[in-house]
């Protein structure tokens, strides 16, 4: 009797634990996911019939050659969720910077077709393709870069801690003040330069 009461206490704990922070647990869930598919996308025999399964039913046929960056994305979200205080920022930070890796890799890792011998392309990153192809027949190409160094610039705000884009924007001031002082002092040295001769 007394056993079973203290089973049913502990099981009590354990899932008023998972009530109250169900980041954490999502955050191990994560890290662990992500582990196991840098694992299956490095080497898919070393984790076994299921490391393959997930290898070919779904890590190759969305990400291609890019299985890694999956793997590498959930790993972080893990991190952050375990880690991190202000979770949504961080988490849009990393989105921003996973989409334009996906096209990046698609565009680098991808071949083209060869007219002469009829061979389709091969796309290194799938999902990336998928990406690149609807945005640049939106947009175009220049649209399309233009959009993924938007993502960037966006990842690079939203995960640089304030002091450091504060003092980023400090320098760029005084760098700017300077080369107005700079050329003032040249447009009033030139009319002097003149009136000399």
């Amino acid at each position: 009797m007394e056993r079973s009461k203290k089973a049913t206490g502990k099981g009590s704990r354990v899932k008023t634990a998972i009530k109250k922070n169900p980041a954490f647990i999502c955050g191990i869930l994560l890290c662990v996911i992500g582990v196991l598919f840098i694992l299956v996308a490095i080497s898919p025999a070393s984790v076994g019939k299921v490391g393959r399964l997930v290898d070919e039913r779904f890590l190759a046929a969305l990400f291609g050659k890019a299985s890694v960056l999956a793997g590498a994305y959930c790993l972080a979200l893990g991190l952050v969720l375990l880690l991190v205080k202000s979770r949504v920022k961080h988490i849009a930070g990393l989105t921003c910077l996973f989409i334009p890796a996906l096209v990046i890799t698609d565009v680098l890792v991808g071949a083209t077709p060869d007219a002469e011998t009829g061979q389709a392309a091969v796309h290194g990153a799938y999902l990336g393709n998928v990406l690149r192809s609807t945005t640049t027949n939106y947009i175009g190409t220049a649209g399309t870069v233009l959009l993924m160094l938007a993502f960037v610039l966006g990842a690079f705000i939203l995960l640089v801690p304030k002091p450091v884009l504060v003092g980023l924007l400090r320098r760029l001031r005084a760098y700017r003040e300077r080369r107005k002082a700079s050329r003032r002092a040249s447009r009033s040295q030139q009319p002097s330069a003149a009136k000399e001769p």
